[in-house]
């Protein structure tokens, strides 16, 4: 499973420095009424916290999803996934696709479950081995 651990890892890495590419003086994002707009109308723009303009005027419902996936959001979700992964990384090695199994097993098959579960997200990639896809979906 250490492909597995390195793979992930090489992803949170991409994503982070995506985020690092799109942190601004704050990393704070949100969404407010365009320009020449009034509040609540179907327009919108994405703002940083220091007032800089993320997007140009556009459709209310865009600058939401924008705004919810600022770079701070980014971080944190890469955090939690690193601390995920390294408890992982720490018992990678007993892991088994295998439901019948001993107790000192238990933690890396739990752990194993929820570190396929997230690698799922990444399927889409031609470096995904098949072997990971979690037994179950969400």
């Amino acid at each position: 499973m250490s492909d597995l651990v390195q793979f992930l890892r090489e992803r949170l890495d991409y994503e982070e420095g995506i985020a690092r590419w799109a942190e601004s003086d704050s990393a704070e994002w949100y969404a407010a009424s365009a320009d020449d707009e009034p509040c609540n109308s179907q327009r919108a723009q994405v703002i940083s916290g220091k007032d800089a303009r993320i997007t140009g005027d556009t459709d209310a419902g865009y600058a939401d999803h924008v705004a919810f996936y600022d770079p701070a959001r980014a971080f944190r979700r890469v955090a939690l996934m690193r601390a995920l992964l390294d408890t992982y990384a720490e018992v990678a090695d007993m892991d088994t696709p295998n439901t019948e199994f001993e107790f000192a097993n238990g933690r890396a098959i739990g752990l194993g479950v929820a570190v396929r579960q997230l690698a799922a997200e990444y399927s889409h990639l031609p470096e995904f081995k098949p072997e990971w896809a979690p037994g179950f979906c969400a």
